[in-house]
């Protein structure tokens, strides 16, 4: 699995999202847009808790360029973003014949580019019962990845 950050805001998130993916294995995490780098801010660091170290990450200044050219190397996107036709994470089951997932999450307040969810093999959202539309950025990326990863059996 990938990670991919659309314009993640806030240091914070980006440090708890290199733990999480750490958590999982993920072989990468592609940091787009204006998502503040482990070398940049060090709240990133402080918060990632050395994982910044262990998982590899590359900045990117466009995430659909970087969307592409892993759908065109055969990975499938999945973005992670609370639409309406957007599929229950916990009723979709990834195919046998998915090798590579990137998960991707966008901006905290305007969400994912729309140029992302056009290319996406598929979008995923969370169910929320509650007041609110969406959990913090890093929970989501949280929850999502533990549930591709680890949540789920293959048809």
């Amino acid at each position: 699995m990938i990670g991919l950050l659309d314009n993640v805001r806030s240091a914070l998130n980006v440090g708890a999202i290199f733990r999480s993916a750490d958590g999982v294995g993920m072989a990468k995490l592609y940091l787009c847009g204006i998502t503040p780098t482990p070398d940049e801010q060090e709240a990133v660091a402080r918060t990632a808790l050395g994982s910044e170290k262990r998982l590899a990450w590359e900045h990117a200044n466009n995430a659909v360029e970087i969307a592409q050219s892993l759908l065109a190397a055969g990975h499938k996107l999945v973005v992670l973003e609370p639409m309406e036709d957007a599929l229950d994470i916990f009723s979709w089951q990834i195919p046998a014949d998915w090798q590579t997932v990137v998960l991707a999450v966008g901006n905290e307040i305007a969400g994912t580019d729309p140029g992302l969810v056009r290319v996406a093999s598929l979008t995923l959202k969370l169910p929320m019962t509650g007041l609110k539309g969406s959990l913090n950025v890093a929970s989501a990326f949280s929850i999502a990845a533990y549930q591709l990863q680890f949540g789920r059996s293959c048809q």
